[in-house]
């Protein structure tokens, strides 16, 4: 195998990588990346993806979604600095392909618009090919009409129900957990997509980096290659427009803007997906005009029993070492993702069962107070009381999104890319995003109001009216 090019790695910011098909040698400034160590195809979830032959070409846009994770989780951002400089080689089956100004500039522009890094990958010639062992059938449904992230989540799980109202089994849904948690079954035989079929594995078992920018190309790539195997352009978006938009509005301190679901973001994919493959899908975005809180109310319909579904997701974004005590997993219930949760079951008049949330009282005068009882006190550190100023917070900056004078300025440039890539006017975005942030306000003021004025969380909440 060619041995990779040296690079000038003094930069504390600079990653240079070397993806490798077995134990080689590698230059001192280079971090080996093996195949099958680092990087781990599952054999059988590859089988759910492959039902209609071997496909080199997307194995390899696999192989780097796998790749991008690695170094996006494997080299820290500065305290100071966001950006990194990531510079790469990777073994593919068609490197000439790769190379190519079409491909490797749609990929490059993505990755960087995506993560705010820079970004250069030399793709090297595979020393031997890689192949599946053995094919199985799947219940895979004919006339496939469109495909649909898919991740348990409450967002996934009530987009599904509402598509699957008009599509029916023609909705395919891909599944971005892992193969134990999402592997199903029909008719005795493996679902199609079963799961994310690889697993991405630090040196010595560590990662040092958690903003997690890369999962918006590593799911993004599993849906383009589902769309081009399952024959279908069509790609739902299940985010609403807090999830899509708002990360992308209300950035903190030095952070790139968070682009995972923009539509900004997956129309470039749609040009890397174009020019690898010679396939463009078109992702569609039905939620990106509601509020969270509206979608739920779209999906139950008043059926408790699909409320009492939805409050069996996960939302949180803290880890079992944060949270969990006495054999339970608790949501924090005070990260942004939870504070979006409780205030849109709220909005929809949707009660959780007690017991959901480690910080189970926010009705109590200060932080500490609220948490549950039995968890050990010294778990409740000052970094986590950080992390749920910031949850408020941000629920705070989408609110005063919706304060007119006060964000006009950010909205109007909102408007012209989001028209441009949607296919709309300016003057019908721009009335769009005045609604969904109004309506965003209404529910957090709502929520606000529903846990008392005495709430520690008032206290971070910001007096603009």
């Amino acid at each position: 195998m060619k041995t990779p090019p040296r690079h000038d790695a003094d930069s504390p910011a600079r990653l240079c990588v070397a993806v490798t098909e077995c134990e080689s040698e590698v230059t001192p400034k280079h971090v080996e990346c093996r195949i099958g160590k680092n990087i781990s195809f599952d054999e059988g979830v590859l089988q759910s993806y492959f039902f209609k032959g071997w496909d080199a070409r997307l194995y390899d846009a696999l192989l780097v979604g796998a790749v991008v994770e690695y170094c996006d989780r494997t080299r820290r951002r500065g305290d100071l600095s966001w950006k990194r400089d990531f510079q790469v080689s990777i073994p593919v089956h068609e490197p000439d392909h790769w190379r190519s100004s079409p491909v490797s500039s749609a990929l490059l522009r993505a990755l960087t618009f995506l993560t705010g890094d820079s970004w250069k990958i030399e793709f090297i010639g595979r020393s031997r090919r890689a192949q599946l062992k053995e094919q199985s059938l799947l219940a895979f449904p004919s006339g496939a009409e469109g495909i649909l992230p898919f991740s348990e989540g409450m967002d996934s799980r009530a987009v599904a129900g509402i598509l699957q109202r008009k599509l029916g089994d023609a909705l395919v849904r891909v599944r971005l957990g892992s193969s134990e948690q999402t592997r199903g079954m029909s008719k005795g035989l493996p679902c199609p997509f079963a799961a994310t079929p690889f697993n991405v594995t630090g040196s010595k078992n560590q990662f040092r980096e958690t903003s997690g920018r890369s999962r918006g190309f590593k799911f993004s790539t599993l849906c383009l290659v589902a769309s081009f195997l399952a024959g279908t352009k069509r790609i739902f978006v299940s985010e609403s427009g807090q999830g899509s938009l708002g990360p992308a509005l209300a950035t903190v301190g030095q952070a790139h803007p968070d682009f995972r679901t923009h539509p900004r973001f997956l129309r470039m994919m749609e040009d890397y997906s174009e020019a690898l493959l010679g396939w463009r899908p078109r992702h569609e975005f039905p939620q990106l005009w509601s509020t969270k809180g509206e979608t739920l109310i779209e999906f139950t319909k008043g059926d408790t029993g699909l409320a009492s579904e939805l409050t069996k997701t996960r939302s949180c974004w803290q880890k079992a070492r944060q949270v969990g005590f006495k054999n339970r997993l608790p949501h924090c219930g005070v990260c942004a993702a939870c504070f979006l949760r409780r205030m849109s079951l709220n909005a929809a008049g949707i009660e959780e069962l007690p017991g959901q949330y480690l910080w189970r009282n926010l009705s109590a005068s200060r932080f500490e107070e609220g948490c549950d009882p039995e968890f050990p006190k010294k778990k409740i550190t000052k970094a986590m009381r950080e992390y749920a100023i910031a949850g408020v917070l941000h629920m705070e900056h989408l609110r005063e999104l919706s304060v007119i004078g006060l964000a006009d300025s950010a909205l109007d440039r909102e408007s012209f890319f989001l028209a441009r890539e949607l296919s709309l006017t300016y003057e019908d975005v721009r009335a769009r995003l005045g609604r969904l942030f109004s309506q965003h306000s209404d529910e957090w003021l709502g929520f606000l109001s529903s846990v008392g004025s005495e709430s520690f969380i008032h206290d971070w909440t910001r007096p603009t009216k």
